[in-house]
């Protein structure tokens, strides 16, 4: 079973206009609403790929009802934890003739410890032996930073194997408590190891990752934007480029590329090929106005598009 914990889901809006002008009134072309949240893009995915999961995380108010049943029309299972808070709002303007995406998200609910440990409990008596354990995204107020760290504790003697996807003090904690894959973005990677990301040269950023794996992290895939992806493992590193593509709405594609990931590993326990089918998946994600894979998305197309090139 996958199971993805998502602590800070959302109600994504996608506002589609020819092209956003500051202070002047704008007119949509078209309004998308659905179920959002980094743990929910991973989820959708892998319905795509007809891979069953299980989501955990907090909801509450009229977006946390709307996101239930959201999940649910999508054939997502849940094991939601009603919080007194209300689900936040993303809001993502997408403008047409660029391509160009501008991201608002609302404040999210605070969260009680009492809410706290009822998420812990669902996914600690759920979880079983030989499961894949997603926790993404950031955390809402009240959540301390060690909230995964405390997760995966609890998860301890399961051997389940666990990926984690945020970023900051979440992220850093994170690496000290050994999960099996840690998946940041190249920003998220550099704000824990001090490098600058727009100058940064791949062969140092594969060192830096090395470093990771050999304290902490058993695996690390730093995704590159349209450059595809690194990945360092105690055995192997590798890189994958991504194939030229036009992009539209690149938000969420990071998710979608873990999502498209699992699904493959589940399946057949390789991870080259895996990531490979993960960044294709990305890149359809990317030629799409909104989040997910659209259902005409040619994978086979954008696989054999993709390069994968030995790393030291």
């Amino acid at each position: 079973m996958i199971r993805i914990v998502c602590p800070n889901p959302a109600t994504d809006r996608t506002i589609l206009l020819p092209k956003l002008i500051v202070n002047e009134v704008n007119r949509a072309i078209s309004t998308y609403v659905v179920p959002g949240g980094k743990g929910i893009n991973v989820a959708r995915a892998c319905k795509y790929f007809q891979k069953d999961t299980t989501v955990y995380g907090f909801v509450g108010g009229a977006e946390g009802k709307g996101i239930r049943h959201g999940c649910r029309r999508m054939g997502i299972f849940d094991r939601w934890t009603e919080i007194k808070g209300n689900t936040r709002v993303c809001n993502i303007y997408v403008e047409k003739d660029t391509g160009r995406a501008t991201v608002i998200n609302e404040p999210g609910p605070t969260v009680t410890e009492e809410e706290e440990n009822d998420l812990k409990n669902k996914l600690q008596t759920d979880t079983r032996e030989d499961d894949i354990v997603i926790m993404s995204g950031s955390l809402p107020s009240g959540v301390s930073s060690r909230f995964y760290t405390e997760l995966v504790d609890t998860l301890s003697g399961k051997q389940a194997k666990i990926i984690v996807d945020t970023s900051g003090k979440a992220l850093q904690y994170a690496m000290q408590v050994k999960p099996w894959l840690v998946k940041p973005n190249l920003e998220e990677f550099a704000e824990i190891s001090g490098f600058d990301p727009h100058t940064v040269d791949y062969r140092d950023l594969l060192k830096e990752m090395k470093k990771y794996v050999n304290q902490g992290a058993e695996q690390i895939i730093v995704t590159l934007g349209k450059d595809g992806l690194l990945y360092a493992g105690r055995e192997r590193c590798f890189r994958i480029k991504s194939p030229s593509i036009p992009a539209v709405n690149p938000i969420a594609s990071g998710d979608t590329l873990l999502g498209g990931f699992v699904s493959n590993y589940v399946q057949t326990g390789d991870i080259e090929e895996s990531l490979k089918l993960g960044v294709a998946c990305a890149a359809a994600n990317a030629m799409s106005q909104y989040p997910g894979i659209p259902s005409d998305a040619d994978i086979g197309s954008l696989l054999a598009q993709i390069e994968v090139q030995k790393a030291d």
